[in-house]
């Protein structure tokens, strides 16, 4: 038998409390699994706004939305253009769709659908490089001046159809935890895109001047 401690983790106990925060009897485990759970719900940077515990979670489900973005996406499209239809009406190749069936049977609406999502997959993907999702977000943002009538408050539409959309996706792991995870999240998302909008400096022209569509 090789050396080693022959009493248990958990056996071991701090037989006084020797800080006012650790309560005497206090196990080894115990007071480590109380610092892992302190330590995770730091906020990580102040600009994102979310702890180690919500970037973990996102880490773990994001892996099953990523293999949906194209079927999320649209969804995500279709509920934000069933609350504002006006907002539909901002891209040439979408004010033809009437219907929600026509929207899903349209490959411009599943290609638009998809470049956002990749940026948002990027976004996510990249929590632990807050400078670099910035600065991709915010040019983005920056990119949409070009498009007449648009306006930085459109970007904030976003957000439920997101989270309901992923809701959809995930399923019943989609828990309030999760829920309130993705929101400050996408909040944060949303609120770069918003930003880079307000102070970009680009020439806007006339959407229906172009093919392209409102998020490159």
């Amino acid at each position: 038998m090789g050396m080693g401690c022959s009493v248990s983790a958990t056996q071991l106990t701090l037989m006084s409390a020797t800080h006012d925060d650790v309560p005497a009897g206090t196990t080894i485990t115990q007071k480590r699994s109380r610092e892992s759970t302190e330590s995770g719900k730091r906020i990580i940077d102040e600009r994102l706004k979310i702890s180690e515990n919500d970037r973990r979670l996102i880490a773990r489900t994001w892996k099953g939305i990523s293999r949906n973005m194209e079927q999320t996406g649209i969804d995500m499209f279709l509920k934000l253009f069933q609350n504002n239809f006006n907002l539909k009406n901002l891209f040439s190749e979408f004010r033809g769709l009437e219907t929600a069936e026509a929207m899903r049977q349209s490959q411009a609406l599943e290609n638009h659908a998809m470049m956002v999502m990749c940026t948002l997959d990027d976004a996510i993907c990249s929590l632990d490089d807050v400078d670099y999702v910035q600065e991709q977000l915010r040019n983005v943002g920056k990119s949409h001046r070009r498009f007449h009538g648009y306006v930085a408050d459109n970007f904030l539409k976003i957000e439920e159809p997101f989270l309901e959309s992923i809701k959809e996706t995930i399923g019943a792991k989609f828990t309030p935890e999760l829920e309130d995870s993705y929101r400050k999240t996408i909040n944060f998302v949303l609120g770069n895109l918003a930003h880079g909008f307000s102070s970009g400096g680009e020439k806007e022209r006339d959407i229906s001047e172009t093919s392209e569509t409102a998020v490159d």
